[in-house]
Order: structure tokens, then sequence, then C-alpha cells
């Protein structure tokens, strides 16, 4: 019980950990870069991805646990991935601020009433690149994928969800393209050096 506590309070702190510095970032001064091109133009606008967008924030703790469940390793190397990419991301939010155009949004149901409201919690909207969504999802798809005792059931569940929030980024109008691609490619640099370093074994919790 006590290392199960440690566990989620590690988790939780991640949650914090990155709601502080994107806080810090939102207060950059620097003038931003606007992104986005023609195909994001053609990607259409779907609304009901909201429900995965939102989603992203209860998978903060349920996939970690998951994954601690099944895999401790895989746990530890979630925990310092993830707060290299929130410390990568954030700094670049810092140094190179950017934004989007979104589109105007008509207000006449449930769904519509939780678009306008994250886009109006993420005004102004910027520190889009990359995309902190795609990063941490994508994470979650490398390490379900390279775990050899996760369950496929439970594999596939986290995958799809994954991909399904991945998805969402760009169907409800939160990031372009260029934001999904720089956070795959993040994710997958920070998670390849910190296996190969080991040094996601300097956090492992010992048991008394």
């Amino acid at each position: 019980m006590k290392k199960n506590y440690k566990v989620f309070l590690l988790i939780v702190v991640l949650i914090i950990y990155q709601s502080f510095l994107y806080l810090v970032s939102k207060l950059t001064p620097l003038d931003v870069t606007v992104l986005g091109n023609c195909l994001d133009n053609k990607i259409p606008f779907i609304s009901i991805y909201i429900y995965f967008y939102i989603s992203w924030y209860v998978m903060l703790i349920i996939v970690p646990y998951l994954i601690y469940e099944y895999d401790e390793d895989a746990f530890y190397k979630y925990v310092m991935s993830t707060f290299f990419i929130i410390t990568v991301t954030s700094l670049i939010y810092i140094f190179f601020p950017t934004t989007i155009i979104r589109r105007p949004i008509i207000v006449n149901n449930l769904t519509t009433f939780l678009i306008d409201l994250i886009y109006r919690i993420d005004t102004p909207v910027m520190n889009c690149f990359p995309s902190m969504h795609c990063a941490i999802s994508f994470l979650y798809i490398f390490i379900i994928f390279d775990s050899k005792v996760f369950p496929k059931k439970k594999k596939y569940f986290v995958y799809i969800w994954s991909l399904f929030v991945i998805a969402s980024t760009l169907f409800i109008k939160q990031h372009v393209i260029v934001d999904v691609i720089s956070a795959f490619i993040l994710s997958l640099f920070i998670y390849t050096i910190t296996c190969r370093s080991g040094l996601w074994k300097k956090i492992v919790i010992k048991e008394n």
C-alpha cells in the first residue's frame, strides 16, 4: 500500500509539474509564430472528438497506473521520459511560442459547449508546438509496444485510446499537423534516450 501511494504521488507530481510549466509558458512575452497550412485546412472539424480530447486528462492517471500494475520497469521509464518531455516541450513553448487560427464555433449542444469551454480556457491559443496531448499519447504507445508482459487486450485498449486522443487534437482544431509530427519525433527520441541511458533506474522505488 505504501509503495502504491508513492507511485500515485509520482503520477500527480508529473501532472502538477506539467500544469505549472504550461502556465509559466503562457506568460511568455515573446511574439508568437502562426502555424498551419493548406493540408490542415482540409482536415474536417468533427466535434464529437472533444470527448477523446478531454479524456486525456483522465488518461494521465489511469494509463500510468495500469503500466505500473503490469510492468514496473515500464512505469519508471514512463516517469523519466514524461519528465523530460514536459521540460523540453515547455522550453520550446517559452522560447518559440506558437499559435494557430481557430475556426469560429456555434454553441448549440453539449458537445459544442465543451469545445467552446476548452477554447475559452486555452485563450489566447498559444504554445501548440509540439502538442503535449500527442507527445504523452505517443509515449504510451511506445512504452506499451515495448513491454513484453503487458496484457494484449489492455495493450489494444491503450493503443486505440491514444490514437483517438492524437486524432482529436486535429479534428477539434486545437493543433495542426506539424504539432503532431513534432510530438512524435520528440517523444520517440526522449523515450529511446531514456531507455538506452538507464536513467529511469535512478527513480525506482525500493521496498522497505
